[in-house]
């Protein structure tokens, strides 16, 4: 799949507000019929299409995902549903902040 890196923030915000309603784990959202495989079931990474996290907007911003103490770290040590929705929540509010982070001088243009 080819991404815009604002289609990429886009679809992984679809992403992780269904995962803030729900508590549910990555694989069960439903949105993933409508776009097939994508890398790592992260459309950050599909957009990066690379190993190495340097292009990826969130790790730009808010550093690397998977390091202790991100809220994706948390998210994926825990097992309850409640837990999950509390930091899915947090990663939608950083994807927000990230949606409206300044490029090339142009507010909300990422």
């Amino acid at each position: 799949m080819r991404l815009t890196k604002e289609k990429a923030i886009e679809l992984t915000l679809e992403l992780w507000r269904f995962l803030a309603e729900t508590g549910k784990q990555k694989e069960e959202w439903t949105g993933w019929w409508k776009y097939g495989k994508v890398d790592m079931h992260c459309f950050l990474c599909e957009y990066t299409k690379s190993s190495v996290c340097l292009e990826c907007p969130y790790f730009q911003e808010f550093g690397m995902c998977a390091h202790k103490g991100m809220p994706y770290f948390k998210w994926r040590g825990v097992v309850t549903p409640k837990a999950r929705k509390k930091y899915a929540q947090q990663i939608v509010e950083q994807l927000e902040q990230l949606k409206g982070v300044k490029t090339n001088g142009i507010p909300g243009k990422v």
